[in-house]
């Protein structure tokens, strides 16, 4: 299945807005088609932002990371790592989006990891 195929799955739960999967290098790999003219901004610093929760974890000696939630105002922010060389950064309306979100994420992880390699 595309990774394009992929990302609409994630944007048909509700409260969901968009999801990028970026490299670690922050560029972006895959968006879904929803309009997001944060996309690159989202993917440089999602990437960013885990590389650094990462490195706080392994200074503090704990165990693997599972992923960030950041909270704004109006909107909260998943960050997490798919695999060692990309991290998928979603943008949710809801807070209740949230576990539907993580819960497909893992649920899914399979497909997504599958779809990069067939790039």
């Amino acid at each position: 299945m595309a990774l394009k195929d992929i990302l609409g799955r994630f944007v048909a739960i509700d409260g969901v807005r968009a999801l990028v999967v970026a490299g670690r290098d922050g560029l972006v790999i895959g968006q879904t088609d929803l309009p997001l003219p944060d996309a690159e901004a989202l993917a440089a610093y999602g990437a960013q932002a885990l590389s650094a929760a990462e490195g706080l974890g392994t200074e503090t000696r704990r165990t693997a990371l599972v992923g960030i939630v950041a909270e704004y105002g109006d909107a909260l922010v998943s960050i997490d790592p798919l695999g060692e060389l990309a991290v998928t950064v979603g943008r949710l309306d809801t807070a209740a989006a949230l576990v539907p979100l993580r819960q497909n994420l893992r649920q899914w992880r399979g497909d997504l990891l599958a779809a990069l390699d067939a790039m």
